[in-house]
């Protein structure tokens, strides 16, 4: 569907888990492994339901004190990454 990028990685590595998620652990390791599968050596391109999951999970996504992004920074990064990567 969409081939990732620098930017989705860069932008799903500052992703934090909302304040009040129940198992802030169990997202960080979906997130990381979505980060595992988005790794440049991977040539092949995200299915629809990886696309899916990442566009799910930014969705739900805050940003992290790395990011250094005020919350409407992060949600212009994440919509514009998610309409890239929707229109692959």
């Amino acid at each position: 569907m969409a081939t990732p990028d620098a930017r989705l990685r860069r932008i799903l590595g500052w992703a934090a888990p909302p304040p009040a998620w129940p198992d802030a652990g169990g997202w960080a390791r979906t997130r990381d492994r979505m980060l595992d599968r988005l790794d440049p050596s991977e040539p092949d391109e995200l299915t629809a339901s990886e696309t899916a999951a990442i566009v799910d999970l930014l969705a739900e996504a805050t940003p992290s004190p790395a990011s250094r992004m005020t919350a409407r920074e992060w949600r212009d990064e994440v919509d514009a990454v998610t309409a890239r990567l929707l229109t692959g």
